[in-house]
């Protein structure tokens, strides 16, 4: 690799670093209400909902039967997430439904 080609990997690494870090300490400092808390507890939900559709609805896998491969692993995941509450067990579950189907 080139010297320009280091120069750029080190500040986009830094450009990421401040992006990440720096809102994250200045946050730290802040106590937020129990209202807040509760909402922002959403987040992560929704970022691994948004996920799983866009995978769902971009490459969807397919059975030779015509069955979806993709909506059954999902919903396995979906009832595994609602009873366990655990996202590592709706995770796995979902993932192996989906090897296990294929």
């Amino acid at each position: 690799m080139s010297t320009s080609g280091y120069i750029a990997l080190l500040v986009s690494a830094l450009v990421t670093l401040l992006l990440r870090v720096l809102p994250i300490l200045s946050m730290s400092r802040i106590r937020l209400g129990l209202t807040a808390r509760n909402w922002l507890s959403f987040i992560p939900a929704s970022i691994m909902a948004a996920m799983v559709a866009a995978e769902l609805i971009l490459k969807p896998e397919w059975s030779s039967s015509g069955w979806s491969i993709s909506a059954l692993a999902a919903a396995v995941a979906t009832v595994s997430g609602l009873v366990s509450r655990s996202l590592f067990v709706t995770v796995l579950a979902g993932v192996g439904a989906f090897m296990g189907l294929q």
